[in-house]
């Protein structure tokens, strides 16, 4: 046989085996990963979004239909991958649905890491159109006043994120410190097919590569100062230990809802977030709607009921900056305190939550895993249940 005709039959060989080494690993990772399809795919308006968002074309209200319209806004205690189980979506909104089939019809508009800025973008995006009558903004103390004083979520995830301006009023920027125009509209879009195998090979990627991520000129310092939602050093923290070798009340990471020292950071942290939800009610407002800010019972410490918000924990530590107090209830009051001079409703199921897994001892039910804040389908449950009796004897709506 020729030597150029060996090369090629070389050649066709190695290729046909790398062929089958990626198709085999992607059916391998179709079957023992299957949510890591469902990881958030890049968005021009919200910097990243789930498959669900992306794909959701809001139907008009049929004539007739007098069910009660309720859009549940989030984040990865929302997120459809992780609350679908066999098929069957068991986040509290689709729960209160089946409970009330013929009252009420929810939505979901939820992505990991989105922060109340852009669920804010996703309502005038996707949420808007569906002319609904409720807008609940699932608020998680652990990350929502956070993530809205950054750019990014992650090495490759840029956001836009929202300023307080000089004069009071609020403006949307892309991550380069552009101005931008809030959309108030987008349509669905067909996505195209993914490959896990990519998916795959791009986090190890990123996983080796350089953590640096230069922050453009234009963006004002203090959104830069976001450490992300899993630096190692909250792990010590957890321990509750007497001193600290740095300081999170100086940065802004999952620390900071419950600092309750005054500080400049913190206070303008929590006068962005009052801005943003002030933004959100007046748009849910023109629409003829109502909203409702809801805090979820998201632990600090999973399984510790003391760090869930409104919790009984009270905890002083020492850092190279100063000490801090780390206070399990100040989220709840600070977020209520917003409400009230916003006009907007408050719904906090935290203590009956806090007092229902006391009762039962099931901490280990509610929360899987001892390494992760998220509770199981069974606190789902728990949430619509308070719901439902929030929406029915507290605001008169069903």
């Amino acid at each position: 046989m020729p030597i150029r005709r060996k090369k090629r039959s070389r050649l066709l060989l190695a290729l046909v085996c790398l062929l089958a080494a990626l198709g085999l690993g992607e059916a391998m990772l179709r079957v023992f990963w299957p949510t890591l399809g469902e990881r958030p795919l890049r968005d021009e308006m919200l910097g990243w979004a789930s498959k669900d968002y992306l794909e959701f074309a809001p139907e008009p209200r049929p004539s007739g239909d007098e069910r009660l319209r309720v859009l549940a806004l989030g984040d990865s205690f929302l997120k459809p991958s992780f609350y679908r189980k066999k098929g069957v979506d068991v986040r509290f909104p689709a729960v209160l649905e089946r409970s009330l089939p013929d009252r009420i019809i929810t939505r979901t508009l939820a992505t990991s890491g989105w922060g109340t800025d852009q669920e804010l973008l996703a309502y005038l995006g996707k949420g808007r159109p569906w002319q609904l009558d409720v807008v609940i903004l699932a608020f998680c103390s652990n990350n929502d006043l956070s993530n809205i004083l950054s750019t990014s979520h992650g090495r490759t995830s840029r956001k836009p994120y929202f300023r307080i301006e000089d004069d009071g009023g609020l403006q949307l920027y892309d991550h380069e410190g552009q101005q931008l125009q809030i959309a108030l509209s987008q349509a669905s879009r067909e996505l195209p097919v993914r490959s896990y195998v990519w998916d795959y090979m791009h986090m190890i990627a990123l996983s080796l590569g350089s953590s640096d991520e230069s922050q453009a000129e234009g963006v004002d310092p203090r959104y830069a100062l976001f450490d992300g939602l899993t630096d190692p050093r909250i792990t010590h923290l957890l321990g509750l230990p007497e001193r600290l070798g740095f300081a999170p009340q100086v940065t802004v990471s999952l620390v900071n809802a419950y600092v309750h020292d005054p500080g400049e950071l913190t206070f303008y942290q929590w006068e962005l977030c009052e801005a943003v939800i002030g933004e959100l009610d007046r748009q849910v407002q023109a629409d003829g709607a109502k909203l409702i800010v809801m805090l979820l019972p998201t632990p600090f410490q999973p399984r510790d009921l003391r760090t869930v918000p409104g919790g009984s924990l009270v905890h002083v530590f020492e850092t190279p900056e100063g000490s801090f107090t780390f206070r399990a209830a100040e989220p709840r009051d600070r977020l209520s305190g917003i409400c009230d001079r916003l006009g907007v409703s408050f719904f906090n199921p935290c203590t009956e939550f806090i007092a229902r897994v006391a009762a039962a001892g099931n901490e280990e039910q509610i929360w899987p895993r001892a390494d992760n804040r998220h509770y199981s389908a069974l606190g789902q449950e728990y949430l619509a249940s308070s719901l439902e009796e929030y929406l029915r004897d507290e605001l008169g709506l069903l």
